[in-house]
């Protein structure tokens, strides 16, 4: 069997070469390798033999090991006495050794540095592809890289003498080589003098800004209302990708730098998408969609391919590493990574041995390291994770992390982007942070670890950015009816989260997510908004018991989030009502009020639902698979409990009977979050996406549901999990929804803005 490559390499560089194999074979290549290649049974010696006979060309995969391995000097030179066609690909600036100069001083090689690595093999495999199309193939003597035709230059000129020379060496005696060695060397210090002086004393590029404006009755948008990017540009500056409206058409757009007019990429049945992000050689574009993908697609056109099944609304921030690999931060559950090609993301850090929460992974050139966001327990911290060891430390407090090619790490902190010198080599910070940019829009609370402003930055120094407030923008109360009528309530715009109708409809509990997260109670009739919590920084989801007198809602008054009640007038002191190690989320009280239902966030398990007991403080377990559960929601009459799970690979929502056995009942068919009953206990709401929908319920005789159906639609702000971000009035005809006040229409795009971070910050050491 004939094969186009044999790939030799070192014991230590293995997941290297194997990497460049299947970036080689992506190209059409056929490729043998060992161990892959080595057939069960077979004798190993015999089988690199052959696999050498049967190749067309050798690749050797240079390094400091190769240099020292027997086996790789071993297998060269069988290639060389067959008369092979040598390629080599530096992994590291090393020349070949002693015994592997001889066999490869006629030949050319390519360097696998600086990254990325996908785009060196590009080249590698451009020049292996020329060389197999050539006679040189048979007859042993490589060829140089294909390159585009160009104009001669000072350089070509000067080297065309010297590759004239090169066809010749062999026929030259040992001084002739010489000679002719100490020509080239001089030639090119002459030239790379001469070039250096034209480059030292070039003036710097000029700072360019435009802007690129959406459409301001449709806008920008975001998947998730918080905890999502919607804007990413291409390592070479040449695309921005944005999730937004246009033309009354929700998706991902891409629009190049040589056209004016933005493209749809994401498919018709991907209306809600998010977190946008390159490979490292922009030939394609990823993003998350709604329904629980991750997907690329080409930047050239094309369907999206999906490459793995994934939490939307978990999924904060994903990165597409030089080596082939995609990693994205799972709220409450670690950083996962998968492979480019598809597959099953498998985890790489857990918070059961570090932080609560590890998201906004981005890669660090030139090593195996990663930059990401880690939650310390009261704000955000960039962090840097070897991937060859697992382990991490923390950076400096902030969020969102990039780093730039100038010499800083990149983040923010309450809507600025900060930028402060690092060591790339040591992985260090080297100086002090400043403010660089003011302004950007800040999705979620400002000191919340899932917020998110939305700015990318190219290779060549092009950043691109969402203006807007310092803090998130506020949004509004507003009254939905079934068929979609809107009535905006009085309250004052703020940044709203979670609100809960009380069971007489006459006041709100709501949390407000600004200089930190309290929960407040706003009187309807009255138009007053009074702060109801003021122990700790987070106090979330509220939640009436069925009688009014008290409001259970999760804190971190007393470490670990966990559930705390008190009396709804403000009279009194708070009492926690579990004791967990892992955040716990209130779902629903059962409707005599001696039960409630909630989620635990478990590092090993994920979403399960427990129940607890306040009389004795008693928690146990309700629900618990190898999916997520969570939401749950006791239906009016007790008997039965709604909730939001996973194990189909998206969110769908079940009814299963409380307190059980019994069956399962899969309420909605094409995803569904967030489920709420009606009072009236004959039909149950949930959320698609920006869809309301309702299904019919009957309980008359055991339990059964009618086909969904939906309401109304909308542009509401929903939230990175399945907790109900909406209420609904005692009759089941009007819904309490959160709209924002501001949709984004623009974004900032600024050229060579390395010159202007530099002089801002300047690169040295402490």
């Amino acid at each position: 069997m004939t094969r186009d490559v044999f790939i030799s390499h070192a014991g230590d560089d293995a997941i290297v070469a194997a990497e460049v194999c299947a970036l080689l074979e992506k190209r059409g290549l056929k490729c043998w390798m060992a161990p892959r290649d080595v057939a069960a049974g077979s004798v190993w010696d015999e089988a690199i033999l052959d696999a050498i006979e049967t190749s067309r060309v050798f690749l050797l995969i240079l390094s400091k090991s190769a240099n020292q391995s027997q086996f790789v000097k071993n297998e060269v030179n069988r290639a060389f006495s067959q008369s092979k066609p040598i390629v080599t690909f530096r992994l590291e600036d090393v020349l070949p050794g002693r015994s592997l100069e001889l066999y490869l001083a006629r030949h050319h090689w390519t360097d696998a540095f600086p990254p990325p690595l996908a785009a060196r093999v590009e080249t590698l495999a451009t020049s292996i592809t020329a060389l197999l199309g050539s006679s040189a193939a048979s007859a042993g003597v490589t060829v140089a890289p294909a390159a585009p035709a160009a104009p001669p230059t000072l350089v070509s000129r000067m080297m065309a003498p010297a590759f004239a020379f090169g066809e010749r060496v062999r026929h030259l005696s040992r001084e002739s080589l010489l000679f002719g060695l100490i020509a080239l060397l001089v030639g090119s210090a002459l030239t790379f003098g001469l070039l250096w002086n034209r480059k030292s004393s070039a003036p710097p590029q000029p700072v360019g800004r435009y802007v690129i404006t959406v459409s301001a009755t449709e806008g920008l948008n975001v998947l998730n209302g918080s905890g999502s990017h919607m804007l990413a540009i291409s390592p070479d500056g040449k695309y921005i990708a944005y999730t937004a409206v246009q033309n009354g058409v929700e998706g991902l757009y891409l629009r190049s730098s040589d056209n004016l007019e933005p493209r749809l990429v994401s498919s018709s049945d991907d209306p809600r998408v998010g977190e946008p992000f390159f490979s490292p050689d922009g030939h394609w574009l990823g993003y998350v969609s709604d329904e629980g993908k991750i997907k690329k697609v080409s930047v050239d056109g094309g369907q999206p391919i999906v490459v793995c099944d994934v939490d939307a609304r978990n999924t904060i921030g994903v990165a597409w590493g030089p080596r082939g690999n995609i990693i994205m931060g799972r709220y409450s559950d670690g950083l996962w990574q998968v492979p480019e090609s598809g597959g099953t993301p498998k985890q790489l850090t857990s918070p059961v041995s570090g932080s609560p929460n590890e998201i906004w992974p981005t890669f660090l050139p030139g090593s195996n390291a990663v930059l990401f966001t880690a939650d310390n327990g009261t704000s955000p911290q960039i962090a840097v994770l070897s991937l060859d060891t697992g382990k991490w430390r923390n950076l400096i407090a902030g969020n969102d992390p990039t780093y730039s090619p100038s010499g800083h790490l990149l983040f923010t902190q309450a809507g600025a982007l900060m930028a402060v010198p690092f060591d790339l080599q040591r992985l260090e910070i080297t100086g002090d942070p400043v403010p660089v940019v003011d302004g950007l829009l800040v999705h979620g609370s400002t000191n919340s670890i899932s917020s998110s402003t939305d700015y990318s930055l190219s290779s060549n120094g092009t950043l691109v950015y969402v203006p807007g407030s310092s803090r998130t923008a506020p949004v509004h109360l507003e009254w939905v009816t079934r068929d979609g009528a809107e009535s905006p309530l009085p309250a004052a715009p703020h940044v709203y989260v979670l609100p809960k109708i009380s069971p007489d409809g006459k006041r709100i509990a709501i949390g407000i997510t600004e200089k930190d997260t309290q929960l407040y109670i706003y009187d309807i009739a009255r138009d007053t908004l009074n702060r109801f919590t003021f122990q700790g920084s987070n106090n979330l989801v509220p939640l009436w018991t069925p009688d009014g007198r008290r409001i259970a809602y999760i804190s971190n008054s007393s470490g670990p989030r966990n559930i705390f009640w008190q009396l709804a007038d403000g009279s009194g002191g708070f009492e926690r009502l579990n004791t967990s190690p892992n955040l716990s989320i209130p779902g629903s009280w059962s409707p005599d009020g001696k039960v409630l239902a909630y989620a635990i966030i478990a590092p090993q398990t994920g979403y399960d639902i427990w129940t607890l007991t306040p009389s004795d403080h008693k928690t146990q377990i309700f629900l618990q698979t190898k999916a997520n559960e969570s939401a749950p929601q006791f239906s009016p009459d007790g008997h039965w409990l709604a909730y939001a799970s996973e194990e189909s690979g998206r969110f769908e929502i079940y009814v299963v009977p409380y307190p059980g056995p019994g069956g399962k009942w899969q309420i909605s068919s094409d995803g569904g979050r967030e489920p709420l009953w009606n009072r009236n206990g004959h039909e149950l709401f949930f959320r698609n996406g920006n869809k309301m929908m309702a299904a019919p319920i009957d309980t008359q005789h055991g339990f059964s549901a009618g086909t969904p159906k939906m309401l109304f639609q909308g542009q509401y702000v929903t939230l990175a999990n399945s907790t109900p971000n909406y209420d609904v009035t005692a009759d089941g005809q009007k819904f309490l929804m959160l709209k924002s006040t501001v949709q984004p229409t623009q974004i900032n795009v600024v050229v060579n803005w390395f010159e202007e971070l530099k002089q801002k910050v300047p690169v040295g050491k402490k």
